[in-house]
């Protein structure tokens, strides 16, 4: 994964989210964050996951990282 770069708008050392919930079997709805606890700025990527592996969720993770270290 990519390292974060700090927050665009305070430059403090973001934070990292994730959370879960089952919808049935093996469906997921997984989303994941970068937030500045300083400022309160926050990346957010929600996904449906069924069926998924972790090499999945790791894809999606590193995603929301990338989204969080292009913005201005």
């Amino acid at each position: 994964m990519s390292e974060l770069k700090p927050c665009p708008f305070c430059g403090s050392e973001p934070k990292t989210i994730v959370d879960y919930d089952q919808v049935g079997g093996d469906h997921f709805v997984i989303s994941t964050y970068v937030k500045c606890p300083k400022c309160g700025v926050y990346k957010r990527r929600s996904t449906d996951m069924k069926g998924a592996s972790f090499t999945d969720f790791e894809n999606v993770f590193a995603q929301t990282i990338f989204e969080w270290n292009e913005r201005v």
